[in-house]
């Protein structure tokens, strides 16, 4: 077959075929959800996992040594990102930054035919400030902030022989950018036993994705029989959404917390475009390209998010437990709850647990931190071929999404905290033609000076 040339700007010569125009389409649809048509579909399950919507993200290096359970232990600025009535306890005036460096690596065995993909990105994490009020008695804290809240950072590869089509298919997909979250709250006390907090936040972000899809068909028998179909699709979209997060915190004894906290709907808008490039080859004949451009204007919901959990302070030791649930049945796209021919919801609720220790060692400024959290995936389905858009298969949870968490803080003169923690989050579902397993780690380092 030779090497192809690049895709260039051109006119069509001849009517694409329609299988062809199918496949662009479907492709399109998995990228931020555009579609030229006007039905659902069920597909945009896809888009909302690939960019990062279904998955919660930790703020602050304590709080992720921990595996994120910070409902009810949460007493610093980043409360603000988990429980705003944390920011009750909050006693000297706090700053804290910090920054994140992954590592993933997934592996699609599409058709028996491993397809591994490694990213690496180093960013903010979060940037929190709070500021203790005086007041005659209680507390009265507000606080403000930045949550790196989304990531969208994903490199797929999908490269095997497809029985199903009798075609070489080769699809990639190279994803990037995140979505910060700009937050102010308020703790407070009402009682001495019971403190409120409320955070408004809104998202702003970038994402950039490029997908690539070759399909070869092999021995072409005549002179204009189709021999490979190449398609590069490059979208660029803003993010903006926007939520609340109302908590509580009970304190029936010095050594005992429990903490609540409803995160609201957060609804998500996504406006850009992206530049689609169709290359067609044929046997013994002229081959053809095309250039389209496209507007991308898509709405989700991400549903109601409530965590509770309680925590346990024994002597030098601090150990919190806690639980989340969500139910991702009510997810929306465009306004529409994700349902299959059958009306059964391709996303399913979750709940997730969470448990995290902190350990002070005596006689010394160390802290030492560890974590485990079971986060089932609210998305058990897998797409058969992304090339052709083929409907979602109810997967086999192999091994349930779950992290594994440690970490350490160092208190250097009374005043400076310098944390950091390690994560290591593993999953692998499957169907009969694809195996989806991924790993990431995380690294995330945390500066924090109390006035």
């Amino acid at each position: 077959m030779g090497e192809r040339p690049a895709l260039t700007r051109g006119f069509a010569r001849r009517s694409a075929p329609r299988f062809v125009r199918v496949s662009a389409a479907c492709v399109l649809w998995l990228v931020f959800g555009f579609s030229p048509l006007a039905a659902q579909d069920i597909n945009e399950a896809v888009t909302m996992e690939d960019l990062g919507f279904t998955e919660r993200l930790a703020a602050g290096a304590r709080a992720a040594g921990m595996a994120g359970a910070y409902t009810s232990a949460g007493d610093d600025a980043y409360a603000l990102f988990y429980n705003p009535a944390g920011l009750a306890r909050v006693r000297r005036i706090d700053f804290s930054i910090g920054f994140q460096s992954s590592v993933g690596d997934f592996n699609n065995v599409f058709y028996g035919n491993s397809g591994p993909t490694h990213f690496s990105t180093t960013t903010l994490d979060a940037v929190a400030a709070a500021y203790p009020v005086p007041t005659y008695r209680g507390s009265f804290v507000v606080a403000g902030g930045v949550q790196r809240m989304l990531s969208s950072e994903l490199d797929l590869l999908n490269d095997g022989y497809n029985s199903a089509t009798d075609t070489f298919d080769r699809y990639l997909l190279q994803q990037s950018g995140s979505a910060y979250s700009y937050a102010v709250g308020v703790g407070y006390d009402i009682s001495p036993l019971i403190s409120l907090g409320l955070t408004g936040f809104l998202m702003d972000g970038t994402i950039n994705a490029l997908t690539q899809f070759n399909v070869d068909y092999p021995s072409p028998l005549q002179t204009g029989d189709l021999e490979t179909e190449t398609l590069v699709d490059d979208a660029e979209v803003d993010l903006d959404g926007y939520g609340m997060v109302l908590g509580i915190q009970y304190h029936p004894h010095r050594l005992l917390h429990f903490g609540f906290a409803v995160t609201t709907p957060i609804p998500i808008d996504l406006e850009g475009g992206a530049i689609e490039q169709r290359g067609y080859y044929f046997f013994n004949d002229q081959d053809e390209f095309y250039e389209d451009q496209f507007i991308i204007d898509s709405q989700y919901t991400i549903p109601f998010r409530f965590d509770m959990g309680a925590s346990f302070t024994l002597p030098n030791l601090v150990v919190d437990i806690d639980a989340g649930y969500s139910d991702w049945e009510q997810a929306k796209a465009n306004d529409v709850r994700l349902k299959d021919e059958n009306l059964q919801s391709v996303f399913r609720s979750v709940l997730d647990l969470r448990i995290g220790a902190e350990l002070l060692v005596p006689n010394t400024p160390l802290r030492v931190r560890a974590g485990y959290a079971l986060t089932p995936y609210a998305l058990e389905r897998l797409q058969a071929d992304r090339i052709t858009g083929a409907d979602l298969q109810e997967a086999d949870i192999d091994t349930e999404r779950q992290t594994y968490a440690a970490g350490a803080g160092l208190l250097l003169n009374g005043v400076f905290m310098l944390d950091a923690s390690y994560e290591y989050q593993t999953g692998k579902r499957s169907i009969p033609t694809l195996v989806d397993e991924r790993t990431v780690q995380k690294v995330v380092v945390t500066g924090s000076y109390r006035f």
